[in-house]
């Protein structure tokens, strides 16, 4: 028997993570053997043929740490059922309404609600910081949306109200009785 390990039996270690070296113009993180830096290009190694300066691998940015999901999560969620209550009340004004009020409301709300979601949960810092710029725009074209959604309702319901009792008065007062006077 020998003391040499078997091939097959070597062990399936990744190897030694290698340590990140730093570009000394830019200051960027680059590969051990890239030969020039990935942001300014700049070459990497000296003329003496040394490596610029080994910097150790470093935690994440914070942009890119997970952020939490409970607000992206709860503005679609309220979203959705503001624009479901909202479709229940034209549902009962006038069910041929829902034609319009889906693909005039619903559709590019929540369109607008998903990218924001999206927008919030990203770890890419740039579409993150636009989903935070984007939100109180989101928030404001929900509200103008939202409260002409009811405005136009409650004038859809006063209508309907004004015209049953027109209707209703009409028939008191011109209806003819079946004994004839």
């Amino acid at each position: 028997m020998s003391s040499e390990p078997d091939p097959q039996q070597t062990s399936n270690a990744p190897p030694a993570a290698a340590p990140l070296v730093v570009c000394p113009v830019c200051g960027a993180e680059n590969q051990p053997l890239a030969a020039k830096c990935w942001i300014c290009q700049q070459p990497l190694q000296a003329a003496t043929g040394v490596a610029a300066p080994v910097m150790r691998v470093t935690p994440s940015p914070q942009f890119a740490a997970p952020r939490s999901s409970i607000l992206p999560n709860t503005l679609f969620a309220l979203a959705a059922a503001a624009l479901l209550v909202m479709g229940i009340g034209v549902y009962t004004v006038k069910p041929i309404w829902l034609i319009y009020y889906v693909p005039l409301f619903c559709l590019p709300l929540l369109t607008m609600a998903g990218g924001l979601r999206y927008a919030l949960l990203s770890t890419d810092k740039n579409v993150r910081q636009t989903g935070e710029i984007l939100t109180p725009i989101y928030a404001a074209a929900f509200a103008i949306l939202g409260s002409l959604g009811v405005v136009f309702l409650t004038l859809a319901a006063v209508v309907i109200l004004v015209i049953s009792i027109f209707v209703s008065l009409g028939e008191l007062c011109f209806s003819v009785s079946d004994t004839g006077n």
